[in-house]
């Protein structure tokens, strides 16, 4: 063949839409028509496994899929109902809704299970991750708002069971834990003050999340208050394991 007829040849078994594109525009359209391709694969595939995942019958399927445009024009919107509830919706008897309706009650409820499962999971995750670093730095903020207090100090309050003076302190010193981070030792003064006294005392007076994080602790006065004549309720504080100085609850 004769190169001049040759040309023409190739010329006549190319596509039209290829005379008129460049190199890079056929390519283009080429992969275009891939990823179209692999759409539909894609859609059959998602399509099959939805199916599966509802324990769907293919012929079951079929149905579904010719009643939900006709759920949507009736529903003058967007159907958001899965395909065991709309084929419940038009069930023929009432064996088949409850069929349907079977259907989709184990199915939600095995993801109300895992979502309970996977919550308690990330809550767990959360605490392992976070045990030792606090969301905020308590630091920090107290640097922010101009206080001096730090993590590191430590508050001892002196105060009586049964003793309404005392609970009021104390509930303003235990805002300042939570607020500037710091610990705090209370400490009970009185006769024959016993532990199950302070633990029926603590139930109602004492947050329980600060003792279990080791912000608060419940101790008998060994002596202290006596011994240098206190007036209860009073409260010290020790900054950094520093030396005791009189502290002010209403700070």
């Amino acid at each position: 063949m004769k190169p001049v007829i040759a040309i023409i040849m190739l010329i006549l078994s190319c596509p039209s839409w290829a005379l008129d594109k460049t190199p890079n525009e056929q390519v283009s359209v080429q992969k275009e028509r891939s990823d179209s391709s692999n759409l539909e694969i894609s859609k059959v595939e998602v399509s099959k496994f939805e199916k599966n995942f509802w324990g769907l019958s293919d012929q079951e399927w079929q149905r579904y899929l010719k009643i939900k445009p006709i759920a949507q024009k009736l529903g003058k919107t967007s159907v958001s109902s899965t395909p065991p509830e709309i084929l419940a919706i038009f069930a023929e008897n009432n064996s088949e809704r409850r069929r349907f309706a079977k259907l989709f009650a184990e199915k939600y409820d095995l993801y109300v299970g895992n979502l309970l499962a996977v919550n308690a999971a990330i809550s767990s995750i959360q605490d392992e991750m976070y045990a030792h670093k606090p969301v905020l730095n308590p630091n920090k903020m107290n640097a922010l708002r101009g206080s001096s207090f730090r993590t590191t100090d430590t508050i001892q309050y002196f105060t009586e069971l049964n003793c309404d003076d005392c609970d009021i302190a104390l509930r303003k010193l235990i805002r300042q834990v939570r607020l500037y981070g710091m610990k705090m030792d209370i400490f009970f003064v009185g006769k024959n003050v016993s532990e199950d006294q302070i633990k029926q005392y603590a139930e109602t007076n004492i947050p329980k999340e600060l003792v279990l994080k080791n912000k608060l602790t419940l101790n008998v006065d060994p002596g202290f208050a006596k011994k240098h004549d206190l007036l209860i309720p009073v409260s010290f504080i020790s900054h950094d394991g520093g030396p005791l100085e009189n502290h002010d609850p209403n700070l």
